[in-house]
């Protein structure tokens, strides 16, 4: 088989691989929303801090919760025979600069307790 985090990830539940797509928040969300991290979403706009494609942003065009892994559009990889492919990437070496969509938490306020 592969790595041995490719070996946990596949010996995972799917509810428990969801949150592998969670990721850290930009300075700025995180002080708005008083969160960390938030689950990676279609739509939502990332920037790669890690890897090959360091420094590259775009908005998240899928999510793959059975490989646990996030495909970005403009973040693509080019088979031998000249073909490009989306490539995948691990959520924890994103962050997440805007969010997209209706999220429960984003109308309300944290409580701070």
């Amino acid at each position: 088989m592969g790595s041995k985090f490719k070996q946990i990830v596949l010996s995972l539940a799917l509810h428990k691989r969801k949150k592998l797509l969670r990721s850290r928040l930009s300075k700025e969300l995180s002080k708005k929303f008083k969160l960390r991290t938030v689950t990676i979403r279609k739509g939502d706009k990332v920037k790669i801090v890690r890897g090959r494609f360091k420094g590259k942003s775009g908005t998240v065009s899928k999510t793959s919760i059975k490989k646990a892994v996030v495909f970005i559009e403009g973040v693509v990889g080019k088979k031998q025979n000249g073909t490009e492919f989306l490539f995948p990437i691990k959520a924890s070496n994103l962050v997440v600069i805007e969010l997209s969509g209706d999220r429960k938490w984003q109308s309300t306020e944290k409580k701070n307790i």
